[in-house]
Parts: C-alpha cells; structure tokens; sequence
C-alpha cells in the first residue's frame, strides 16, 4: 500500500485522500500560514491580557506605544541611530573583508596566514561570540559597529 491511499474504496480503485481531499490543499496553502500567525496574535493578546507581565505586554499596548513613539519622534530618531550604525559596520566590513579577501587572492603568503583563522571564524555562530564581544567591547556603540 502507498502512502496518501485509501485501499478501499466503493468502486474498487485506490484513490488518492492526498490529492482529493480540500483540507489538505488549504493546509498547503498560504492562507492557511497567514490563519496560523493570525491565530498566534490573538492567542498573544487573550493571553497577555488575561496574565499581564511586563515581559509579554498586550499587541495593545505595544500598538499604542508604538504610535506615541511615532508621534513624538522617538522612533524615528532610533531608526536614524541603528541605521547610522548599520552604516559605519558595513562599510567598515566591506572594507576589511574585501581588502582581505584581495590581499588572500593575490598574495599566497597572506593566504597561508589568513585562511586558518578565516576558516576557524567561520564556523563559529555569531550568538557564540556575542558574550566574547560583549566582554571586551562592552555595550556601548563600539559593540554595535562590530
């Protein structure tokens, strides 16, 4: 028997509950992902409000912080500030890495140098080098650069 078939059926032929069947299409379906989050969000704000802690707040009370936020200018001043700082690590990472990388690519002894720890740092998650960073740098806009 394969799998997704019913072996009995009124007019003796296998037929496919897989392909058939209207549930399964709309479990395949994008409607059903947006059901899904829509149904996290209201179980998120039942939740939130039934039990409130200052850790999981309402989709409310996030809603109409966000638009004080929005009103006072304190949001837009944020994005300026993360942008800003987004901005100084890529260029300084496009900087460094494509001069390394060239450097690597031209020079075999810059290779040999370079290519062990290049290969040791990449397999390292950035999550485990956070606590290493934060260590070091602190949590000031140094941290942030890098």
């Amino acid at each position: 028997m394969t799998v997704g078939t019913f072996p009995f059926s009124t007019d003796g032929k296998r037929r496919s509950l897989w392909r058939s069947s209207s549930v399964v299409t709309y479990l395949r379906s994008r409607a059903f992902g947006w059901t899904l989050v829509g149904l996290v969000l209201v179980a998120w704000q039942v939740f939130s409000t039934a039990y409130p802690t200052p850790e999981l707040p309402s989709l409310t009370a996030i809603y109409a912080e966000w638009r004080v936020q929005l009103v006072d200018g304190g949001l837009a001043w944020a994005l300026v500030d993360t942008l800003r700082v987004t901005a100084i690590g890529f260029v300084l990472a496009s900087i460094i890495g494509s001069s390394l990388g060239f450097l690597m690519g031209r020079m075999k002894v810059i290779w040999a140098i370079a290519e062990p720890f290049v290969e040791l740092v990449r397999q390292i998650p950035v999550t485990a080098l956070l606590p290493l960073l934060i260590l070091y740098l602190g949590i000031g806009e140094t941290f942030r650069i890098v």
